[in-house]
């Protein structure tokens, strides 16, 4: 007869016949009502891992997305689809299932995969609770004209992008303009009745708008903080600066926040890698990899550079070619502070100033 190995019976359920370990899931999801992002969609989260687990096609081109997984006889957990995530561990691309009966409220309100005791293909809408792959119309919306001015930002881009609840994160599928090129740019999107998130960004997710929690324009929901605004009618929102919840200076709706300049300093004699270009990375310029790059026109070494900036606690680091090296700290240092599990310099801009030099780290 059949034995299990390692056993003088046969497996668990195989009646000396043979029995299947694995099984084949389709996964099908219809993304009509969204448009999908550059980098595609995915399954993943739960018991798939990280959010670009496993990419998903649509080789007929009809808006319905696809992915087989072959998984272990019994698996049961939580999964989730996810709209063009730039890196897996981009979360802010799932789709918004909350309050729907086909979300784990206990697992961040993933979709809930039942044991898999046989070959299953899964079909729904994107956002939705379908168990045919059909999506219901979309509500009724209304248009919202969003507006950033550009104007107090010192740093290098190439396109400003609307992200918000409304479209999944998606990075940089909404990108908006500035056809007259006063700095200020606009776009204007269909949403349903709806409290929303939204924050803006530059080149997709290169960098985007930090916030510390608490400021008039934003709210903190599952940690994240964000703009937020209840859609109730066609509105225009007023013209605000990047990264504030006010107008920049001349702007309109009221005096913008008056900017401080503070100068960085930062000695590399005791850096023994090499390195092309130094760097300023901080929460006052979205971290922006290369975009504040530091100078040593003297050749002494100690490189610098001063940037206007809004008075607030602020992080930062120095880092060099952009993010290809950075300074890391262990938390607890004099100059640091770490936040959301983050350890950075810190400093808190209430005048003009001009830093000590520091030894790089």
């Amino acid at each position: 007869p059949v034995v299990c190995y390692n056993s003088c019976d046969a497996c668990e359920g195989d009646g000396g016949g043979g029995t299947n370990d694995t099984f084949d899931v389709t996964f099908n999801v219809n993304t009509e009502n969204i448009t999908v992002g550059p980098n595609g969609m995915y399954l993943g989260g739960g018991v798939f891992g990280d959010a670009q687990a496993h990419a998903m096609s649509d080789t007929d081109g009809d808006g319905t997305y696809t992915v087989t997984v072959n998984v272990a006889a019994g698996l049961s957990g939580n999964y989730i689809f996810l709209n063009s995530p730039n890196d897996g561990g981009d979360w802010g691309a799932k789709e918004n299932l909350g309050g729907l009966p086909c979300s784990d409220p206990g697992n961040y309100d993933d979709r809930i995969l039942d044991p898999v005791t046989e070959n299953t293909t899964i079909s729904t809408c994107f956002g939705q609770c379908s168990t045919d792959g059909t999506c219901e119309a979309p509500p009724a919306t209304s248009a919202i004209t969003f507006q950033v001015d550009m104007s107090d930002y010192t740093g290098g881009y190439g396109t400003v992008n609307l992200n918000g609840s409304f479209a999944g994160w998606c990075g940089g599928c909404i990108a908006m303009d500035d056809s007259d090129g006063d700095m200020v740019y606009s776009v204007t999107v269909d949403i349903a009745a709806d409290t929303i998130e939204y924050k803006f960004t530059l080149d997709g997710w290169t960098a985007q708008e930090e916030f510390a929690g608490g400021e008039s324009c934003t709210s903190t929901i599952d940690g994240f903080t964000n703009r937020s605004y209840i859609v109730d009618g066609d509105a225009t929102l007023p013209v605000v600066c990047y990264n504030s919840c006010d107008a920049c200076d001349g702007n309109g709706g009221g005096e913008g926040p008056t900017t401080y300049a503070v100068t960085f300093q930062v000695d590399m004699s005791d850096y023994t890698g090499s390195y092309g270009a130094v760097n300023l990375n901080g929460s006052f310029a979205g971290w922006c990899g290369g975009c504040i790059a530091m100078d040593d026109s003297d050749g002494d070494m100690v490189y610098s550079v001063t940037v206007d900036i809004v008075p607030d606690t602020i992080e930062y680091k120095f880092t060099l070619d952009g993010w290809t090296a950075q300074e890391e700290f262990a938390g607890g240092e004099s100059c640091t502070s770490t936040i959301d599990g983050f350890t950075n310099r810190s400093y808190i801009v209430a005048a003009d100033a001009t830093l000590p030099v520091v030894c790089y780290n």
